[in-house]
């Protein structure tokens, strides 16, 4: 199973989501609302506490860190810590924030293409806050094979994601659809809003108090935990936003948080 297909959009139109994502986190106003947040969300808290007694021996990369959110509590454990992001903002804030910690590194990366980093070198990879759904359903799995390609057999691996089963089939719309470009359009009508439903992944406006027009990814969560069983990863755990563990499939059809934490293990 792969996520290719779920979504077929004109090239022009796949480039102009990409381009509104990484200019919005470009933006020094983004910046600023993003380095308010200093706080694990519940989810985050509770991976924290399961690998902590592990942490000392692990080498880090930490994707999409925004910030610097979360390097403020993984970095300081770790026996190594990389932090990266698409965005040069971000990571320029992350060097100034951190300026003192000689021993982290912060550097300009896109999950799609992670070729700055070597095979089977990292411990721990976490792509948290929904990093994952800023890029297009067809890139996404270039995300998965990249992160296992830089983990270690046996190594973890978490992310976030949201939760295609929090918004009723009757909301799956465009807020802005004058801006989207004309290869979009057939995604206005009924018919094919129904099939990008049962496909299991949509895009949608969004954009968390940051930017409206952001361009999200919405994905059924048991579409996401076969994926995962299909590419042999094991340990599997879903966590729902209150830190809680999703411990069997009947739960995760019902779950409708805003957004999951999958974490599990690669061979």
């Amino acid at each position: 199973m792969s996520f290719s297909g779920q979504i077929k959009l004109e090239r022009h139109a796949m480039h102009e989501l990409d381009a509104v994502n990484k200019n919005t986190y470009e933006k020094s106003n983004v910046v600023d609302i993003y380095a308010q947040r200093n706080k694990l969300q519940p989810p985050e808290r509770k991976i924290f506490r399961i690998l902590k007694p592990k942490l000392s021996t692990m080498k880090m990369l930490d994707i999409g860190i925004g910030a610097g959110r979360t390097t403020s509590y993984f970095a300081p454990l770790v026996k190594e810590y990389t932090g990266v992001d698409y965005s040069k903002s971000m990571i320029d804030y992350c060097k100034k924030r951190f300026k003192s910690n000689s021993n982290y590194k912060f550097e300009i990366a896109d999950s799609r293409s992670l070729k700055l980093f070597e095979d089977k070198y990292y411990d721990f990879v976490l792509f948290s806050f929904n990093g994952m759904d800023f890029i297009l359903p067809e890139e996404r799995e270039m995300a998965f094979k990249e992160m296992e390609r830089v983990c270690k057999s046996n190594g973890t691996i978490c992310f976030s994601s949201h939760n295609l089963l929090s918004v009723g089939r009757a909301h799956i719309y465009w807020r802005n659809p004058k801006s989207i470009l004309a290869g979009l359009q057939p995604l206005m009508n009924k018919e094919k809003i129904n099939t990008i439903a049962t496909n299991d992944i949509v895009i949608r406006d969004g954009g968390e108090g940051i930017n409206n027009n952001l361009k999200i990814c919405y994905i059924n969560p048991s579409i996401q935990l076969k994926y995962l069983k299909d590419k042999g990863y094991y340990d599997i755990k879903m966590f729902n936003l209150n830190g809680f563990e999703i411990a069997n499939l009947r739960k995760v059809c019902k779950c409708t948080d805003p957004w999951l934490y999958y974490l599990y293990k690669i061979r």
